[in-house]
């Protein structure tokens, strides 16, 4: 899902014109964090659930910038990219442990009856 929306902002930033983008990017954006929520319901997981509070946190500034028409600086600029990095961290964290607790479990001996 991560992917598809990177596909999609890089595809609203060549195709609307800058004025327009606002809202395209806090549909997007909205649209990760209940992905991202529907996901750490499903499976209750606190990896899930720490990325998509990230993903919330990116919403709200793409929020707030719109909503206070600040034009985005390097502050904007810092944080949307910290919070990207972030969410592509914890993703990558959580699939690894996930990975591993799945290795040790096939590997584990089975428990007699």
């Amino acid at each position: 899902m991560t992917l598809l929306i990177s596909v999609a902002f890089v595809i609203v930033n060549e195709l609307v014109p800058e004025m327009a983008r606002p809202v395209p990017h806090l549909v997007l954006d909205g649209v990760l964090a209940l992905s991202f929520l529907v996901l750490a319901v499903r499976y209750a997981s606190l990896w899930i659930g720490a990325v998509m509070l990230l993903q919330g946190v990116q919403f709200s500034l793409h929020a707030y910038f719109f909503v206070t028409k600040l034009v985005p600086g390097r502050t904007y600029a810092i944080v949307n990219n910290l919070v990207t990095w972030g969410t592509l961290l914890g993703i990558l964290l959580g699939t690894l442990a996930v990975l591993r607790a799945t290795r040790a479990a096939r590997s584990a001996p089975a428990l007699p009856r």
